[in-house]
């Protein structure tokens, strides 16, 4: 679950990180909504992960950094 959990926290940053490199105003509102829609699936995991007695990782902060570094990555390079 601690996997799942670090997954949710990525695709957060992932698009988070494309909002904030694109320049296509409407596809920034897209990725800001995915963020937004992935909240609910970070704190399911969140909840479920401290249901089964287990902890975040430790390396969250640095899971999220390269995460969003790769979205700004691909928002520079993608279209827009």
């Amino acid at each position: 679950m601690r996997v799942n959990h670090v997954g949710e926290i990525c695709a957060q940053a992932l698009y988070e990180g494309q909002a904030a490199s694109t320049r296509d105003s409407a596809l920034r509102e897209q990725f800001l909504k995915a963020a937004s829609e992935e909240t609910d699936h970070l704190a399911w995991t969140r909840e479920r992960l401290e249901e089964l007695g287990g902890r975040p990782s430790l390396l969250n902060p640095l899971w999220y950094a390269g995460a969003f570094g790769l979205g700004v990555l691909a928002g520079r390079l993608g279209t827009g």
